[in-house]
């Protein structure tokens, strides 16, 4: 019986949510060295910068100085000549001066009130001079004009004032082409590093992991004992080395898990009838739990009146825990046998017992059967079981529906009881829920109805045989779908005349 977990007695229910993380180490580790040292690369290249253009402005206003101070020595000499003399002078020396070296190179010379600009590059304007002028008072020697800053240089004696002006463009593009050069070599470096990143996380980081994450799948996939290599890096190593003490300690817990699995087949095994001799009818079962072990078994006893009593139970669930409480159920019903004859009265009692004993959650099925061959009778009674199905020897079908609730719901719970007359050679077939609900590869359970044709259509096969075309049945209903839930049929024919030993070939 393979009952839904949703809603449990007593029980809740809860959730849990998990996030995935895409990101790589490798992206992690160059994101983690990158960034930081672009930041760092790009604050010092902007201070730099700032040191450079500050050193090289001072050396250009030195070297502007400089030549002033070469310059007042001749003016001064000339200022007593011709003005046209002192004016050809300065423009000879300006005019010397290529623009590509020294952008906007200006010389100004004040004598007194007496003002002389070069014309060699037509710079001599109102503008210009005002700007000199400007720069040779102001503490750092700058002024603007226009977009372009100016630069002067400075010398006076007495009265006559020499100012060697030139535009700081021409620096600022020097520093900037130094800068840009430095920025490209940080470039240059920071994909020589990346590269190297990448190649040390790839063989040292990425290949062992992915060798370590082939052997954790394998071992998820049932390759127990799986072990890895060991790695040259000492923490690679250590992880490997508990993956293979993790895999080793799970294929021992599974040779264990094995061992215990087998010991519980043979157990569930002797839950079914040994070979006994049933007066009056033949058993002939189909059993196949769902795993290793189930919770479906049935049982064939003759009671203290000679009558015998044939049971059918489906526990909830399937696997060990259904197994241990389908050994519990067998333990009861044999005392139940010894206490009572009549079906109903023995599913009272092990309702009783069961409840008592097992899981709030826990429910089983069982149909029980009284053959009484002296009164060519049969008394059933159904504990919310799946309906039986009757064949008469005219082949005339009928079905045998439950008869009170399920074990284990009520421990005070009553049944009633169905009272067959038969013949003699009529068939009975019993069987669990999971026949009925085994599902094709869409989900379409086989039904009952299919269960009750086939056994109307074997009407006058060999009852071995019609356990084997209810196995085909299921099988080829199944194809390749797993199976969910244990199944169980036993099909008992009457021959209330003779008697047959119940082999055990016969439970499938």
């Amino acid at each position: 019986m393979d009952v839904s977990p949703t809603e449990p007695k007593n029980a809740g229910q809860g959730k849990a949510n998990a996030t995935g993380v895409n990101t790589t180490i490798r992206r992690r580790l160059l994101a983690s060295v990158g960034w930081p040292l672009a930041i760092l690369t790009i604050a010092w290249l902007g201070i730099d910068f700032s040191k450079e253009l500050a050193s090289r402005v001072n050396n250009k206003r030195v070297s502007l100085d400089e030549e002033a101070k070469a310059l007042l020595p001749a003016i001064i000499r000339l200022q007593t000549a011709r003005n046209d003399s002192l004016q050809d002078y300065i423009d000879d020396v300006c005019a010397r001066m290529r623009d590509a070296e020294s952008p906007s190179h200006h010389i100004v010379v004040a004598i007194g009130e007496v003002i002389y600009q070069s014309t060699a590059h037509q710079r001599n304007s109102s503008e210009m001079l005002d700007a000199v002028l400007q720069a040779g008072d102001a503490p750092d020697r700058q002024a603007p004009i226009g977009a372009r800053l100016l630069l002067v240089g400075k010398q006076q004696r007495q009265d006559v004032r020499v100012y060697v002006a030139e535009s700081l463009e021409g620096v600022h593009g020097t520093v900037l082409r130094a800068e840009a050069y430095r920025f490209a070599g940080f470039i240059i470096l920071a994909i020589v590093a990346a590269g190297i990143i990448y190649v040390v996380e790839v063989f040292i980081i990425s290949q062992p992991l992915e060798k370590l994450v082939t052997a954790v799948r394998e071992i998820g996939r049932g390759r127990l004992g799986r072990q890895c290599a060991g790695f040259h890096t000492k923490e690679l190593n250590c992880l490997a080395e508990e993956i293979n003490a993790m895999s080793s300690a799970l294929a021992a817990a599974e040779r264990r898990r094995q061992a215990e699995l087998t010991q519980a087949r043979e157990i569930q095994r002797n839950l079914l009838p040994r070979e006994v001799e049933p007066a009056g009818f033949r058993p002939f079962a189909l059993f196949q739990p769902a795993e290793d072990v189930g919770g479906d078994f049935y049982d064939i006893v003759e009671s203290k009146d000679g009558s015998w009593i044939v049971a059918l139970v489906d526990v909830s669930g399937h696997g060990i825990p259904a197994a241990m409480n389908a050994a519990m159920i067998k333990a009861q019903l044999a005392y139940a046998v010894e206490v009572e004859s009549s079906p109903a009265r023995i599913l009272q009692e092990l309702n009783r017992r069961f409840a008592a004993l097992s899981l709030d959650s826990d429910f089983a099925s069982a149909a029980v059967l009284r053959i009484d061959q002296t009164a060519r009778s049969v008394r059933f009674a159904s504990a919310g079981h799946e309906p039986a199905w009757l064949l008469a020897d005219d082949g005339q079908l009928s079905a045998l529906s439950s008869t009170g609730l399920l074990l284990g719901v009520d421990e005070d719970a009553f049944w009633d009881e169905t009272i067959i007359e038969v013949t003699g050679s009529e068939r009975i077939l019993l069987t669990s829920d999971g026949v009925s609900e085994t599902a094709d590869s869409s989900g379409r359970l086989l039904g009952r109805a299919a269960v009750g044709e086939l056994l109307q259509r074997c009407n006058t096969a060999e009852p071995a045989e019609t356990i084997e075309q209810l196995r085909q049945l299921l099988a080829n209903h199944r194809g390749a779908t797993r199976k969910t839930d244990d199944v169980t049929a036993l099909l008992l024919s009457l021959r209330l005349a003779c008697t047959a030993a119940l082999p055990r070939s016969s439970v499938l």
